[in-house]
């Protein structure tokens, strides 16, 4: 298991960048210490209407996701009650249904797409009331009047900054 991962940058969530499953299933279906066991709604397939699930187990120190391209689509973060922000680097065009459902401590999102991406009405249900969406300065005016989105508290990013790599000594 990943018991002490806090923060994670993934290409897309699922098996492959054209989906399939939820974001527990890079974590896996087996117990281990550290990992919190929650059951993840999805549809297989882009064309399926059907709800699947599976149970999943996902660090319970994990607080930050980065998710640098694909899609991201029902049911993607389904039950990740830990989760606290999310960034979206701006490659995503839509947020399918309940992405986000019950992810409770959600607070803080950064989208850095200039034009809001499309969403359903549930894709945020259940996050945090009055969860933060940080945005481009220039792209403001655009999620305050987009359905969904007008709905957080938004506020400019504050720098261009996408990406750090830090290496940690061996053994930290």
């Amino acid at each position: 298991g990943c018991s002490k991962l806090v923060s994670i940058t993934i290409p897309f969530v699922g098996n492959s960048a054209s989906y399939g499953y939820p974001f527990g299933y890079i974590f896996g279906t087996d117990s281990y210490s550290g990992g919190t066991g929650t059951t993840q709604y999805y549809h297989y397939s882009s064309s399926s209407s059907s709800s699947s699930s599976g149970y999943y187990y996902i660090p319970a120190t994990l607080r930050t996701v980065t998710v640098t391209k694909g899609e991201i689509k029902y049911g993607a973060f389904y039950n990740c009650s830990n989760l606290t922000t999310v960034s979206i680097t701006g490659n995503q065009t839509s947020i399918g249904g309940s992405a986000f459902y019950n992810c409770s401590a959600l607070s803080y999102i950064s989208c850095y797409a200039v034009v809001p991406p499309a969403v359903e009405s549930d894709s945020f249900y259940g996050i945090t009331e009055g969860a933060v969406l940080n945005v481009l300065s220039s792209a403001i005016p655009s999620y305050s009047e987009s359905e969904i989105w007008k709905d957080f508290t938004i506020l400019p990013l504050t720098t261009d900054v996408r990406s750090l790599e830090v290496s940690l000594p061996a053994g930290s």
